[in-house]
C-alpha cells in the first residue's frame, strides 16, 4: 500500500515511517496500532492531528489532491459503515491482494521518504 500511495503523490507531500520504528516511538503512535482488526493507517500532520483507519483515507486523499479529491466524497457514508469497510478490507487484504514471499527494495524516490 506504501508504494502505492508514494506513487500516486506526485508532489512527494507524504513521508512513511514503520509502527515499530523509532518516528512512531517519538511521536507516540505505535499506541494506536491495532494487531487484531488489522494494520491501522495512521496519520500525523505538522499540526499534531493524528487520523486513524478511515479517517487517515480520507486525509491521504486530501494530500494527494486531484482525481484522489473524488475519493472524499464518500466520507458522506456514515462513519460506522466507513469503519466497518475498512476493517473488513484491512482482515481480509492478504487473501484479496495476496503477499509476497519477499519485500521487495525500495527505489530511491521511495527510500528518501521513509523516515526510521
Amino acid at each position: 500500500m506504501i508504494r502505492f500511495i508514494a506513487h500516486a503523490d506526485h508532489r512527494d507531500h507524504l513521508r512513511f515511517a514503520p509502527l515499530q520504528g523509532k518516528t512512531a516511538a517519538t511521536q507516540r503512535l505505535s499506541q494506536h496500532a491495532d494487531e487484531e482488526n488489522g494494520t491501522v493507517v495512521v496519520w500525523r500532520e505538522a499540526d499534531g492531528s493524528i487520523f486513524l483507519r478511515s479517517d487517515a483515507v480520507w486525509e491521504i486523499a486530501r494530500a494527494l489532491g486531484g482525481f484522489w479529491n473524488l475519493l472524499r466524497l464518500l466520507s458522506i457514508i456514515p462513519y460506522s459503515w466507513c469503519e466497518l469497510l475498512y476493517r473488513s478490507v484491512a482482515r481480509h487484504r492478504s487473501r484479496w491482494f495476496g503477499t509476497a514471499a519477499t519485500c521487495e527494495m525500495a527505489d530511491e524516490r521511495l527510500r528518501s521518504r521513509l523516515l526510521p
